[in-house]
């Protein structure tokens, strides 16, 4: 059996981490309209690497799926563990508060987890995206990554537009570039420097550019600029892009293994299906120990690296529990199966 690259687990719950950061940040309830703090710039920056963090994941996807074969029950593993936690959450809202949800209102549910939603879409298409991006040779595949950046990225970067949420044209544009990188570079840890420098000066550069509009936003009362400044940390910013690459080919060339990091970087798909769900994010963000309440307060940095922490540790204990009962269930059925969250 193949031994995992623990630096691309290690990444990946990095990248968990930086998306509760950015759901403490849109989720929290927060209404920033009025003067600018300097509590909105921290959470802001904070808040911005969720969508480099998502695109990450996807670059992830595309780097261990270009090569993989089409396995049924890779889709059925997902969906079977999506539906049980989608279950799971309407009988503890069912619990918590005595109504029952109607047919409507499940379905909407399940419309608005959009991250799965498009992942699911994506395995089901990869095959056909494996067979045209297999026709390209190395050339082209360059020239479709460029003409891709340029009208998704790019153009909408100079013009100030993107996207909030990650859509399925980013699925297919990072999924692109992970598996360009599979396919055509080398991971010797020859360049890993390199890739770390420019990793370094992406991030440093995507932070001090919205640190410095916000400032500037905040002294001289240019409310625009803070719009600017949320549009550096959309997905399809070219900033953004850069440092999600950079980041992915810095981890990719560090090559360790460890079994504690493989054990719980299984869990991270579990965590986003449980802390992002509608029903669960307004009770962690809004309900209990409310972000708002906390935002004049000395002790928001506290309160949102605590409940960030414990929302962690929650996530992956349930999906353990999960995987509990799943798992047997899977071998017996499907003997198959093997961790497919590896490629996840």
């Amino acid at each position: 059996m193949k031994q995992r690259n623990s630096s691309i687990e290690l990444l990946r719950i990095i990248c968990i981490i930086a998306i509760l950061f950015h759901h403490y940040f849109v989720h929290g309830g927060y209404n920033f309209s009025g003067e600018i703090t300097n509590i909105e710039i921290v959470i802001t920056i904070l808040g911005s690497f969720g969508k480099i963090a998502a695109c990450i994941f996807i670059l992830i996807s595309g780097y261990f799926l270009i090569n993989s074969e089409w396995k049924t029950k890779r889709i059925l593993y997902i969906c079977i563990k999506t539906l049980l936690i989608f279950v799971g959450i309407i009988i503890f809202y069912w619990i918590i508060e005595r109504e029952i949800l109607t047919f409507e209102d499940i379905c909407m549910l399940f419309l608005n987890q959009w991250f799965i939603r498009n992942y699911i879409f994506l395995c089901f298409c990869y095959p056909i995206i494996n067979f045209i991006l297999k026709k390209c040779n190395k050339k082209w595949f360059v020239i479709l990554i460029i003409i891709m950046l340029i009208f998704w990225s790019i153009i909408p970067t100079i013009q100030g537009k993107g996207g909030d949420k990650l859509d399925i044209g980013t699925f297919l544009v990072m999924y692109t570039i992970g598996a360009y990188i599979k396919l055509y570079t080398k991971n010797n840890g020859d360049k890993k420097k390199t890739y770390k420098i420019l990793a370094l000066i992406g991030t440093l550069l995507f932070t001090v550019i919205i640190t410095t509009l916000l400032i500037i936003a905040k002294v001289y009362h240019i409310q625009n600029l803070r719009r600017i400044a949320g549009n550096v940390g959309l997905a399809n910013n070219i900033l953004a892009v850069f440092c999600s690459v950079m980041l992915f080919k810095y981890f990719i060339n560090i090559n360790f293994s460890n079994k504690k990091i493989n054990y719980i970087a299984e869990s991270m798909l579990g965590v986003y299906l449980i802390h992002d769900n509608y029903i669960v994010r307004r009770l962690i963000w809004r309900r209990i120990l409310p972000n708002v309440e906390y935002l004049n307060s000395s002790l928001i940095i506290v309160h949102m690296l605590l409940k960030i922490i414990i929302v962690f540790i929650i996530c992956v204990t349930i999906d353990k529990l999960i995987s509990l009962i799943l798992k047997p269930f899977i071998e017996k059925n499907f003997s198959e199966i093997k961790k497919e969250e590896e490629n996840i």
